[in-house]
């Protein structure tokens, strides 16, 4: 629908503005900047390129896509649709290059801008590097988002807005609530609530209809939240449910 949405309304987005500055005729208008290196991650592979990709090109901009490394498969297949659709030669470009050969791509003169979905360290990185090539740069990065329940809340709501957010892409998402800030007066109903939707919540097979919740994408993502939960014990947190690996198998 994204590319639909574009093609209906990309005309009045780059529509002429005209502006009052008391001469003849003063007005502000948008033109494509030529190529446009997009670095995309793995949480949505397909969603995100196409978010960017469908602007970008309806705009009369051509793409160079820098894919997640782990999420090739996604990316030769966009590839093939953009193909399939009857796009020139070279408009849109997937280039199989590793993140350490990201910045060699933003250095070439024929790139005019770079848009980044991605980590904090990638975004000052690459950010910085736009910077010193007067390239223009937009960055969209990761964050601690935070899910913030009143006294007045809707309990029952927020407890289970909460738990969607927690087993969406499996926690693995950059809009998904990863902090609950929760008002005294409804903690404690807050916690029973969110705890017992958490216990109905079926882990397993990703590819099976009765699995809520399948493996996140590497064993050292896994390793490292179970590490936070285990800190956070040490540092005097009430452990609720779970605190152990799920059962399941390796690879």
């Amino acid at each position: 629908w994204v590319c639909e949405y574009y093609a209906e309304n990309i005309e009045a987005f780059m529509k002429d503005e005209a502006v009052d500055t008391g001469n003849q005729k003063s007005f502000v208008t948008l033109q494509p900047l030529g190529v446009i290196l997009i670095v995309m991650p793995w949480n949505f592979p397909l969603w995100q390129v196409f978010r960017q990709a469908a602007c970008g090109l309806a705009a009369g901009n051509t793409m160079l896509l820098k894919h997640a490394s782990n999420v090739f498969g996604c990316a030769k297949a966009i590839q093939e649709i953009m193909d399939e659709a009857g796009f020139p030669e070279g408009v849109f470009i997937n280039a199989a290059v590793s993140g350490a050969q990201c910045g060699r791509l933003l250095e070439h003169p024929k790139v005019r801008g770079v848009a980044l979905t991605g980590s904090t360290p990638v975004g000052k990185d690459l950010g910085a590097q736009a910077g010193r090539l007067l390239k223009r740069a937009v960055l969209e990065l990761g964050g601690a988002d935070s899910y913030v329940v009143l006294e007045d809340a809707d309990v029952e709501a927020a407890a289970a807005a909460c738990k969607a957010g927690r087993v969406l892409n499996c926690g693995q998402s950059c809009i998904g609530a990863k902090r609950f800030v929760v008002t005294e007066a409804v903690y404690d109903e807050f916690v029973a609530k969110f705890t017992a939707k958490m216990k109905e919540v079926r882990v397993g097979d990703p590819l099976s209809l009765d699995t809520d919740m399948g493996p996140m994408v590497h064993t050292r993502s896994r390793e490292e939240v179970h590490q936070q939960v285990l800190d956070s014990v040490a540092q005097g947190a009430t452990l609720a449910l779970g605190g152990v690996k799920p059962e399941g198998p390796e690879g």
